[in-house]
């Protein structure tokens, strides 16, 4: 009954036909407003997506967050985070089961005074092809609230109503509790062919052809592990960072290791993300020739 009483409004705006335009939902609560917003064009499978969050405070007092006001965060911790779905199952982003971590302490809390925005920009590889649902989700503390707006002020015989039921006409809720702003999207099974990159790796280095305006705007993630005499090893490079100008060199993390497992994504905006997974030995003589992969597959 209180979700059906809130004084919510829940707005998608799609601004423009042509593929720089935006495609954007909104929600605002209790003075907060949420917001996300990508590039209206037609999505992919597999496609690296520019995503845009934003939370606003006009409620004219400060609120209270958790997370790192920050998309590129220890252990992926920001304060707004994307939650995707693909019919009714949740599904991660391509690349992004590297960020997992068990170990990640809890997010810090951080405050947005009255007046200012919160504006967080990411990437988003889309994992599958078909209906793709993306929502903007913040994290607030568990006893935060906003005040809801109830019933209308009864008048005449019913008047007293107001006294017996107090809770109709004041009461709170979590913040964005009946949902968060999201976009549903229309993901094609197909990959163009001209917006396919391709890794070409010589030894422990990758390099990437493209054009010559995927390649200023490459991003990567990695993931080593080795097998060592004691166990295993990993090191981890989470979160699309900057794809190196001078190629992609595979994490060390020990000495003495007789096996290796490297996996690689690189990414464009508006390019599929190419992805492979190399295995190496240490036995001298065992690396193989320089190898080209044209269409890697992708995970």
């Amino acid at each position: 009954m209180l979700a059906a009483i809130t004084a919510w409004r829940a707005t998608l705006l799609a601004m423009g036909t042509g593929p720089t335009s935006a495609l954007t939902a909104v929600r605002d609560d209790g003075g907060l407003r949420l917001s996300i917003s990508l590039p209206r064009w037609h999505f992919f499978r597999h496609e690296l997506v520019p995503v845009t969050l934003v939370l606003t405070n006009n409620s004219g007092h400060p609120a209270t967050y958790f997370g790192h006001a920050s998309i590129s965060a220890p252990c992926g911790e920001s304060a707004l985070t994307v939650h995707m779905t693909n019919g009714d199952q949740d599904v991660l982003p391509v690349g992004a089961e590297l960020g997992v971590s068990m170990s990640c302490p809890p997010p810090p809390p951080g405050t947005l005074r009255a007046g200012a925005s919160l504006r967080l920009r990411t990437l988003v590889g889309l994992p599958a092809a078909g209906r793709l649902t993306l929502s903007v989700q913040a994290q607030f503390d568990q006893n935060a609230r906003v005040a809801s707006a109830g019933l209308p002020v009864p008048g005449g015989p019913l008047r007293r109503l107001r006294d017996l039921i107090p809770s109709l006409f004041r009461s709170s809720h979590a913040p964005f509790a009946s949902g968060w702003p999201s976009l549903t999207l229309w993901v094609s099974p197909r990959i163009p062919a001209d917006r396919m990159l391709h890794l070409v790796r010589c030894g422990h280095t990758v390099r990437l052809r493209a054009p010559e305006q995927a390649l200023r705007k490459a991003v990567m993630q990695q993931s080593s592990g080795y097998v060592l005499g004691q166990g295993e090893c990993f090191a981890v490079d989470a979160g699309w960072q900057p794809f190196p100008l001078n190629g992609l060199h595979d994490r060390q993390c020990g000495t003495g290791w007789f096996g290796e497992q490297w996996r690689v994504f690189v990414g464009t905006p508006g390019y599929a993300i190419a992805s492979a997974v190399y295995r190496f030995n240490a036995t001298p003589g065992m690396l193989g020739q320089c190898t080209e992969r044209i269409g890697e597959r992708h995970i």
